[in-house]
C-alpha cells in the first residue's frame, strides 16, 4: 500500500474509531463489535500499526485486543500470525454426520446461555449460537454423545471468564466444536475423551485470560478406556501451565492430529502426542511460539519447559511442515523424542528458530527416526542424539520460519464411513 493511501486509510479508520467509541459510551456498540468491525475495514498492515496504537493508549489488555484482532506477538514485533479464525474450508464435510435436528439458539450478546445450551445440546443435534460474546457456565459444555455439532455463526462466539473443567466427549460417532473462543481464568480447561468416534475442535481457541501456575492443561485426554481420534484444526490455544494439548496418556489406543494450529507460550509441552495403534499421529502445518517467560508449574517445582511438541511412548508420529520460533532464553527444545521403545518418529520440512536450547532433542532406543527438509535457524543449531541425518540446512542461509501460517484444504481423516458399524474410518 503507498504511503499517501496508507495514511488515507489511516485517517478514516481513525474517525471511523472515534466514532465507534462515542457510539459505545451510548450503548449503541459495545468495545467487541468496535473492535471485531476493524477486520473489514483495512489490510493487516495497517491493522498490525492500528492494534499497536491502541493497544498502547490503553483502550485494551494486550490478550483480549490480540484475540478479537486475530494478531500475535512473536520476538516482540506485532505481526499478523493469523492467531484468530481461520474462516477456510473445514477439514470434516458436515455430510459425514447425520444429525436429526438444528437449533439456532435464541440470545443475545452477553447473555448468560448455560441453560439455553444444556437444553439443546444432544445427540444428532447440531446447535448454532449467534455471532457474539456470552458467558456459559461449564458444566453447559459437559457432553456425552454422537453426530452433534456446536458452532458459533458469523466471525465467530466468545465465552468470557470461563471457570472449571468440562469432559467433552464422543461416544460412538462424531462430535464437532467449531468457531469458538474461550477465554480461560485461572485453574480450568478441557477434559476430552473419544470412544469409537473422532472429537473435532476447529477454528476452537482456548486462550488463558492471566497467566497461572495452576497445573491445568488446555486439552488432556484422562480416561482409560479412550480409543478414538481427535482432531484440532485452526485453533489457538495459549498460556497453560501444564500442556496446550496432552494426547499421550499410555496405555490408551487413541489417535491425534493437530493441524494449522498456532500455540503460544504453554509449559512442559505444547503439544504432547505418544501411544497409540493405526495411523500416525500426525502434527502439521502448525505455529510454535515461545517468545516470552512461560507460567511455572507448580507441582512440578516450579518447571518451564515449553517444549513445541513432546512424542513419547511407543506411537508413530508425524511432525511436518511446522514453524516453530522459540527466542525466550529459558525452556526446553521444540522437539523432543523420547522415551521410544518401538515405532517410528518421522520428521520433515520443519522450519525451527531457537535462540537457547538444541532445536532437536532425540533421546531414545529401539526406534526409528526419519524425514528430511528440516532447516534450523537461531543462535543454536546443535542438535542432540542421531538427529543429523534428517537436517537439511543449519545456520545462516537456511529457511527461517515465518510468523503466519495458512490451513490447507487436505482432511486430517477419511470421511467415508464404515457401513458395517456406522463408525468413520481412519
Amino acid at each position: 500500500m503507498a504511503d499517501r493511501d496508507r495514511r488515507h486509510t489511516m485517517r478514516v479508520l481513525k474517525e471511523e474509531v472515534e466514532k465507534r467509541l462515542a457510539y459505545e459510551q451510548t450503548g449503541v456498540f459495545s468495545k467487541t463489535e468496535i473492535l471485531r468491525s476493524f477486520r473489514h475495514h483495512v489490510d493487516n498492515s495497517v491493522k498490525a500499526e492500528t492494534a499497536a496504537t491502541y493497544h498502547r493508549n490503553g483502550m485494551i489488555s494486550r490478550r483480549k485486543f490480540l484475540k478479537l484482532m486475530g494478531f500475535g506477538l512473536a520476538g516482540g514485533v506485532l505481526v499478523s500470525a493469523g492467531i484468530g479464525k481461520f474462516m477456510g474450508k473445514n477439514i470434516f464435510d458436515e455430510r459425514t454426520m447425520t444429525p436429526t435436528g438444528y437449533t439456532t439458539l435464541s440470545v443475545s450478546d452477553g447473555d448468560d446461555i448455560s441453560g439455553a445450551l444444556n437444553s439443546a445440546m444432544g445427540s444428532g443435534e447440531t446447535v448454532r449460537i449467534p455471532e457474539g460474546t456470552y458467558y456459559v457456565e461449564a458444566d453447559a459444555l459437559d457432553f456425552t454423545g454422537s453426530n452433534a455439532a456446536l458452532i458459533g455463526e458469523g466471525s465467530g462466539v466468545t465465552f468470557e471468564d470461563f471457570s472449571g473443567r468440562p469432559t467433552i466427549r464422543a461416544d460412538g460417532g462424531d462430535v464437532r466444536y467449531e468457531n469458538i473462543s474461550v477465554m480461560v481464568d485461572p485453574g480450568s480447561g478441557f477434559a476430552i475423551d473419544a470412544q469409537n468416534g473422532t472429537l473435532q475442535f476447529i477454528g476452537f481457541d482456548a486462550i488463558t485470560t492471566s497467566y497461572d501456575p495452576n497445573e491445568m492443561n488446555g486439552f488432556l485426554t484422562r480416561f482409560e478406556t479412550t480409543n478414538g481420534n481427535f482432531v484440532f484444526e485452526r485453533c489457538q490455544i495459549e498460556g497453560f501451565a501444564d500442556n496446550g494439548i496432552y494426547l499421550d496418556q499410555t496405555p490408551y489406543t487413541l489417535n491425534a492430529h493437530v493441524n494449522c494450529c498456532i500455540l503460544v507460550n504453554n509449559n512442559i509441552d505444547q503439544v504432547r502426542t505418544g501411544a497409540g495403534t493405526g495411523d500416525p499421529h500426525l502434527v502439521e502445518g502448525c505455529l510454535f511460539i515461545q517468545d516470552e517467560p512461560i507460567t511455572p508449574h507448580s507441582g512440578q517445582d516450579g518447571a518451564q519447559t515449553g517444549r513445541g511438541v513432546r512424542h513419547r511412548y511407543d506411537g508413530n508420529a508425524i511432525i511436518r511442515n511446522n514453524d516453530f520460533i522459540y527466542t525466550w532464553s529459558g525452556g526446553s527444545s521444540p522437539i523432543v523424542i523420547h522415551r521410544l521403545s518401538g515405532g517410528t518418529a518421522t520428521l520433515e520440512n520443519n522450519r525451527i528458530r531457537s535462540d537457547h536450547n538444541t532445536p532437536i532433542a532425540y533421546d531414545t532406543s529401539g526406534a526409528t527416526l526419519e524425514g528430511s527438509g528440516n532447516h534450523l535457524t537461531g543462535d543454536n543449531t546443535d542438535v542432540s542424539g542421531n538427529v543429523d541425518p534428517v537436517i537439511a540446512c543449519a545456520g545462516d542461509g537456511c529457511d527461517a520460519p515465518t510468523e503466519e501460517t495458512e490451513c490447507g484444504d487436505t482432511a486430517a481423516f477419511d470421511t467415508t464411513t464404515d457401513a458395517s458399524d456406522g463408525t468413520q474410518v481412519c
